[in-house]
């Protein structure tokens, strides 16, 4: 098992290239503007979905189910520590 210490670095380290694999899906989704062909849509709604589980996962990586802080470093997807995460679709369906 990790020490507490640890699981903050490692779960910093795993959230940091999927907050900007989500930044990057938001800026392609904003580049689409909901008008891109059915199929590209889709396949970036299962990638934002798909980083967005991942997320879920990684915040929970040293600390009890439930314990995640809007706004931290263990924030929940969508919360205001993450670059739009949340898996929303709007604009994109």
């Amino acid at each position: 098992m990790y020490s507490e210490a640890e699981a903050c670095r490692l779960r910093h380290d795993i959230l940091g290239p999927l907050n900007i694999a989500s930044g990057f899906l938001e800026l392609l989704a904003s580049e689409l503007g909901g008008g891109g062909d059915s199929v590209a849509v889709e396949y970036l709604n299962r990638a934002r979905d798909g980083v967005s589980r991942a997320i879920a996962i990684a915040i929970t990586i040293g600390g009890a189910p439930g314990d995640a802080v809007v706004g931290g470093e263990n924030a929940t997807p969508g919360g205001t520590g993450f670059s739009g995460a949340g898996g929303s679709t709007e604009g994109n369906a």
